[in-house]
């Protein structure tokens, strides 16, 4: 768990070139799950669990309503980038030279402004709908006698094609709304050396 308080941090996490600068307070668990490797199966979960705060803006005000910039000078505000819970699990098989494998993900969804009956906004006030994402793949290994190996490889991202959005264009440091991935059909070709 890591706690404390780092007044210099961007509301978009790590990259500190965001011009929008937050007075911050965090706490973020971390739980992976072991791998679990047998000879032809593997699998993994990782679970993550965070929460983000920030309270006046220390730059870039300019960007923001006279409302906006009046709360979150006296309010602490979830930041955008903030999604209490994610998750991630998978699991391959190999069988006879061709792996199959499958991965999820789980997100509860990214932060977006609220706004009240009276027609006041709360600045990343609520989040969005949780999601979840399964993608799946399967690889053959050729042997080629006298040249080494080739790899054959498909995967599909999405498989169930769900629509989700990942921010919906509200919230402090939100300029647009943005979505998952749609379905998608990947092959590869790759040849040892």
């Amino acid at each position: 768990m890591v706690e404390g308080s780092d007044r210099r941090r961007s509301v978009r996490g790590a990259d500190h070139s965001d011009p929008i600068q937050l007075s911050r307070r965090a706490a973020v668990r971390d739980h992976p799950v072991n791998q679990l490797r047998r000879s032809d199966l593997s699998a993994y979960a990782n679970i993550a669990f965070q929460s983000d705060k920030g309270r006046g803006f220390e730059s870039a005000q300019f960007n923001f309503a006279p409302e906006d910039l009046t709360y979150v000078a006296t309010h602490y505000i979830d930041l955008d980038h903030e999604q209490r819970v994610t998750a991630s699990a998978g699991a391959s098989y190999l069988w006879r030279d061709t792996r199959f494998s499958s991965d999820l993900l789980f997100g509860s969804g990214l932060r977006a402004s609220l706004t009240l009956p009276d027609g006041t906004t709360i600045p990343n006030g609520t989040h969005l709908p949780y999601y979840t994402q399964v993608n799946a793949g399967v690889s053959h290994l050729f042997h080629l006698p006298g040249a080494g190996t080739l790899t054959t490889r498909f995967d599909v991202i999405n498989v169930f094609d769900r629509q989700y959005q990942i921010r919906n264009g509200t919230g402090v440091g939100v300029g647009a709304p943005q979505f998952g991935p749609r379905r998608g059909y990947f092959f590869g070709i790759s040849k040892s050396v």
